[in-house]
């Protein structure tokens, strides 16, 4: 505890006295002389459901305050039906103060309908709403009392809101809308709150008449949460004038219970909180503000707005979290949110940033749910690779943009590397999240520029218009920490978990030291570990883990090989450990479920090893979930596979190994992976599960008939929970204290596991496993650490799928009865898997580290040129385009790519060097090899000469293209005043294409301008002209067409008009 706190007082001064005195404040107060006068009178209205154990707490903080008590506080206590002693304890407060305690008994029917019951019974001017389980400083009614005297024009005091931590006592001044107090007590005026927010009753005195007057009570139907904000909202909007103060001085105390059993805690269960909550209570806020004033205040929306972060936070990238509803009610949220949000202004959104809103939620919130997108873009600096010049960035964008990297501004760099992640809210896409590498030489700075807006650029939380020095990458990614011990000046560091070895960084160890080829390395590991003894017996060089050369090591160091990616490993030194490092990701087993949102969070992973070819594409794919790229991520197998393939034996052994589970085990102690003890383990669905299986009778008859041993190895995370279990004595026991693991794959001939992926270590020896799943529903899910993935047990696992300890006893008899023989179609499944089963996995991962310090760049792939040549081409920048498409055409002489660089050229005007390059073009291909693409291309190019026979020598009737060089073939019999042609070509495109209605109605037009109706082209553009794209805009060009119109029937200024729209937009 001292420890943390003399960390937190050298790295943040400030804070620390701050904390410390509101920690502190209470008792200091207790010194004051009391105050027995004031100048108003508060009543405080407590709705009472079984919190007996809290209540006195509650009452010593009420009639302990210095504002006299008697003279200036009254308490109405409505008993919502307790079925506990609340009432016996109210009834003892209410017989020392009779005259202040009121108390009101009703039939259960929850916190609204105790505390409407309670509103006609207010006599004193102000009122609030505190809870039972709450507490307050003693100094919360005297401030309050001073505000009130002080400004007559108060109409509500917002209190500050601290949390009680029931558990350890604490109190955390860590609510997301402390801000709101961080420049003392303010005062704001109603309609202008200056970014403050107000949603609890619990912590807002307010002027009883008010609510009186206008009836304002508590919906009851608002439930688990927002009734407060509700209730808040519809006081605001009927004091209409007045003032609100927030009052930091005045702390009151919300008790976050150890039992997780606040209604903040349990409210995520609950179906009202995604229907009757939106629908009564914030569509409802946000209606009657509309009513009355035409529009909705920023601050009512930023409310709004604050209460659904929390959802949203949630549920992006979830489905799972609203498995709980049913598909009416999913329906149901899903418009109710969508409704909510023609409310909320795009403004409101981009200025948002509470409850940690951050520019990705905005993007997100913006292209799904305002089809928006903010007024700029920000480009972040993620990695750096030093010994290549990479540079990594990462960006969001709600649909693909285009993307331009200029080094010295002058040069442009396209991705050597590349990876988008598709993010998801409501089963509907949200955002893509990018990442790019980019090789920049030897440039002194970079640009960024994307969606053609302007970028920021942020490294390290300082923001760059648009430019960056490359030495302020490389000085931020530089080394954290001068080297201060030679002896491990660029060594590597290996380390599987701080308490324990015997897993991959163990074994690639154990091979780099016996190639004798002077490396300096040395393994982490704490001293009192079971595996210290054994790994210094055999001559590892040991480091103490927390030890003084644990640091020195850190600091001096070249890699960190780790087959953990834990934050005590990656950030001991805080985080900047890293920085001037490569981190090596051995893994502690195969990848098959879905980790990506555990290893996003990663800042950095320079080499991530794999085992498989489909966990590999799982990570390295392009369009996987996760952030790192084939630069990254090698496939190489797990070194410990090759220990396992050259010792592989089969002895009648059957290991039992099943997995952990994160809400089954204590929360991490933090700095290690030692864990605290859940006391409730032995109640839990899998240790219920588990026994039942080791207690099996016809397991133990199973294995007495056919002579096998059976050994339990549960989790490292399990394992401390042994003790708690009944396990029969013929089952052998085993932890990480008695034998390697190595040692037990290698001789057991069947495994019965859940969801390890030690399985796969079974595999590799071509051994059988048993997946025991009883709880497969919630494990994958995404409940536990994981997601499903890639990986189907059924479909791709190494063995039979059970749900019941019954069914796992009845495949093991069956695999036995066989010698544990694997059939062939488990025998191809381990083939198609396992690229490498050479015992060399050893040797390929060294090589991958060593590479690390080797300079290998490459070039853009083909795929990547072409992509960002689409992209320029889709956003119409033909002299971007025309670069980018010969950037293709030099890597691919493909018809298609050197068509769009035809069309580039064509489009900025340059006919001469369009003819000339694909005069060339028709010269390689013969005239029958010709495909639509060139034909297309021959019949543009004549139309932007405006050559209108020559166009329609060149297709087909009707030809075979898109409808954009459809509609131009229908120009060419306009110009050319060819009326049949035209109308029977106007109808196979109404007949065969499925075409927008805007097209249509252009294609009409040029009908009519065929037959000189220039009054009816005029009508059909003046439709089509609101609901035509950006592309139509530019590809049809109605505009032109309307001048064009104007000009023939004489309305000059009409036609000037409509030009200069068309220019406005036209490059």
């Amino acid at each position: 505890m001292f420890k943390r706190k003399f960390k937190k007082l050298v790295n943040n001064p400030k804070l620390f006295f701050s904390d410390m005195a509101i920690k502190h404040s209470n008792k200091i107060s207790y010194l004051k002389p009391k105050k027995l006068e004031g100048s108003h009178q508060y009543t405080v209205v407590s709705a009472v459901y079984n919190v007996g154990k809290y209540l006195d707490d509650y009452f010593n903080s009420l009639v302990k305050q210095r504002l006299d008590f008697k003279k200036h506080i009254h308490l109405i206590l409505v008993d919502d039906g307790s079925t506990d002693n609340s009432a016996a304890i109210i009834k003892r407060w209410q017989h020392k103060y009779p005259f202040n305690i009121t108390y009101l008994y009703k039939e259960n029917g929850g916190q609204a309908s105790a505390r409407n019951y309670a509103l006609q019974h207010i006599k004193t001017e102000w009122v609030t709403f505190i809870d039972p389980d709450d507490t307050i400083e003693r100094d919360y009614f005297l401030n309050i009392d001073k505000s009130a005297s002080h400004n007559i024009k108060n109409v509500l005091l917002c209190c500050n809101l601290m949390f009680h931590m029931e558990e350890t006592g604490e109190i955390k001044n860590s609510h997301p809308l402390k801000y709101r107090f961080q420049n003392g007590n303010t005062t704001c005026d109603i309609k202008k709150l200056n970014g403050n927010v107000q949603l609890s009753a619990s912590t807002g005195i307010f002027k009883s008449n008010i609510i009186k007057t206008n009836n304002i009570t508590f919906n009851p139907k608002i439930q688990p949460s927002f009734e407060d904000a509700h209730f808040v909202s519809m006081y605001i909007l009927a004091a209409d004038k007045g003032d609100i103060t927030f009052l930091e001085s005045s702390r009151y105390l919300y008790r976050k219970r150890s039992d997780g059993s606040s209604t903040i805690d349990t409210a995520w269960q609950r179906p009202g909180l995604f229907d009757e909550v939106l629908e009564l209570g914030c569509l409802d806020v946000l209606t009657k503000f509309k009513e009355k004033y035409g529009l909705v205040p920023d601050h009512i929306q930023r409310a709004i707005l604050y209460h659904l972060i929390w959802y949203f936070r949630r549920l992006i990238n979830s489905p799972s979290e609203l498995d709980f509803l049913n598909s009416e009610q999913s329906k149901k949220f899903k418009t109710l949110v969508y409704k909510i949000f023609t409310y909320i202004d795009s403004s409101v959104v981009e200025s948002f940033n509470l409850a940690d809103c951050w520019f990705y939620h905005k993007v997100g919130l913006l292209g799904q749910l305002k089809k928006d997108k903010p007024k700029f873009q920000i480009a972040y600096v993620s990695g750096f690779d030093s010994i290549n010049n990479l540079v990594q960035i990462r960006f969001f964008t709600h649909e693909k943009c285009l993307e331009r990297y200029l080094i010295d501004n002058d040069v442009e760099t396209l991705p050597l590397y590349q990876k988008t992640i598709s993010h998801s809210l409501l089963n509907e896409h949200f955002l893509y999240e990018r990442y790019v590498w980019l090789n920049i030489k030897e440039a002194k700075s970079l640009y960024v520029y994307l969606d053609n807006t302007h970028t920021k650029i942020t490294l390290a939380a300082k923001q760059y218009s648009n430019k960056i020095s490359i030495a302020e990458i490389k000085k931020h990614f530089s080394k954290a920490t001068v080297a201060s011990d030679d002896l491990y000046k660029d060594s590597w560091i290996f380390i599987d978990r701080d308490i324990q070895a015997d897993d991959n960084a163990e074994h690639l160890y154990r091979y780099i030291k016996n190639l004798n080829n002077n490396k300096r390395i040395f393994f982490l590991l704490r001293e009192d570990s079971h595996d210290w003894a054994r790994l210094k017996k055999e001559g590892f060089a040991l480091i103490a883990f927390g030890s003084e050369q644990h640091k020195s090591a850190l600091k001096s160091c070249s890699k960190v090989i780790s087959s953990n990616a834990d934050g005590y490993i990656t950030n001991y030194l805080g985080g900047n450990t890293l920085n001037g490092k490569h981190f090596v990701f051995l893994q502690h087993g195969v990848i098959h479920n879905d980790l990506s949102g555990w290893l996003n969070q990663k800042n950095q992973i320079d080499c991530f090893i794999t085992s498989t070819e489909p966990e590999y594409e799982s990570i390295a794919n392009e369009f996987s979930n996760y952030k790192f790229t084939r630069k990254e991520v090698c496939l190489t197998g797990l070194p410990r596979y090759d220990n396992l393939i050259k010792n592989k034996r089969k002895e009648k052994i059957i290991l039992i190994m099943p997995t952990w589970r994160k809400n089954i085990v204590g929360s991490s102690s933090g700095g290690s992976a030692k864990r605290e003890l859940n006391p409730d383990f032995i109640n839990t669905d899998f240790a219920k599960n588990w026994q039942q299986l080791l207690n099996n009778n016809e397991l133990e008859k199973l294995c007495s008939e056919h002579n096998y041993k059976v050994i339990f190895f549960p989790h490292v995370n399990i394992q401390p929970y042994i003790s708690t279990l009944s396990i029969p004595k013929y089952i052998n026991v085993i932890t990480h204290t008695n034998i390697t693991i190595q040692e037990l794959l290698c001789r057991s001939s069947l495994m019965i596991t859940d969801y390890s992926s030690v399985a796969f270590d079974m595999a590799v020896q071509e051994k059988p496993v048993i997946y025991f799943q009883f709880d497969a529903d919630v494990m994958l899910s995404g409940k536990h650490t994981s997601k499903i993935g890639y990986f189907d047990y059924k479909r791709d696992g190494f063995g039979p799928v059970v749900d019941t300890s019954v069914q796992a006893v009845n495949a093991l008899k069956e695999l036995i009865t066989n010698d544990c023989i694997l059939p062939n179609d488990i025998l191809e499944r381990i083939n198609l898997s396992f690229p490498f089963r050479d015992a060399n996995n050893c040797h390929r991962v060294y090589d991958a580290i060593v590479k690390l310090d080797v300079k290998s760049l490459g070039e853009p792939t083909l795929s990547t040129l072409k992509e960002y040549a689409e992209s320029a081409t889709k956003y119409l920048l033909w002299p971007l385009a025309t670069e980018r498409w010969h950037q293709v055409i030099k890597n691919s002489s493909d018809i298609y790519s050197r068509v769009k660089y035809i069309e580039s050229i064509r489009e900025q005007g340059l006919h001469n060097q369009a003819r000339n390059a694909l005069d060339l073009l028709k010269l390689e291909i013969p005239k029958k090899s010709w495909n639509q693409d060139i034909v297309n291309s021959s019949a543009m190019l004549d139309v932007s000469l405006h050559d209108w026979t020559s166009a329609l020598a060149y297709w087909d009737n009707p030809p075979s293209c898109s409808e954009r060089e459809f509609i131009n073939y229908i120009r060419c019999f306009a110009e050319l005043e060819w009326i049949p042609a035209l109308t029977y070509n106007l109808n196979i495109l109404q007949e065969k294409h499925s075409i927008q209605q805007e097209r249509i109605l252009i294609a009409t037009a040029w009908r009519d301008i065929g037959m000189r109706n220039w009054k009816s082209a005029i009508e059909n553009l003046e439709k089509a002209l609101p609901i035509c794209t950006i592309d139509d805009l530019y590809y049809f060009k109605p505009e032109l067409m309307l001048s064009r119109c104007h000009l023939n029937i004489g309305s000059f200024s009409l036609a000037n008009k409509y030009l200069a729209m068309f220019e406005s937009h036209t490059k």
